[in-house]
């Protein structure tokens, strides 16, 4: 019983402190706060999972599917999203990579929400 806590906690513990490296050298390259980070790590192991469970990989082809698939997703993130705006000021790169770059999909242009506004009271 003490063992396996102490395997399960180094391997969450392995978790957290990969997932701490990650942010820190993407902001120590980039000077942006990455929000999408926990995103893309648990996409990784859903795809994991679903590649042992559903598919019936071993081990090690889950690992490379699930590193195959990470990567295309992170590049195409980067190309479609984060590429067009990079000589933005931080706070909009910082959003725009949060829900693993969805929200800068989803929300409307700061035009639009403005042409909304109206200077008269609502009825």
């Amino acid at each position: 019983m003490l063992a396996q806590q102490i395997v399960s906690g180094l391997a969450t513990g392995s978790l957290y402190a990969l997932t701490a490296i990650g942010i820190v050298l993407i902001f120590r390259n980039t000077r942006t706060i990455n929000l999408a980070q926990g995103d893309f790590s648990m996409i990784g192991a859903f795809v994991a999972l679903t590649a042992l469970e559903r598919f019936r990989m071993g081990i090690l082809g889950s690992i490379v599917v699930t590193i195959a698939v990470v990567t295309v997703l992170a590049i195409a993130v980067e190309r479609l999203i984060m590429r067009p705006i990079e000589q933005a000021d931080w706070l909009t790169l910082s959003m725009a990579s949060r829900d693993g770059s969805g929200g800068a999909i989803r929300s409307p242009s700061p035009r639009s929400s403005r042409a909304r506004r109206s200077s008269s009271p609502v009825p």
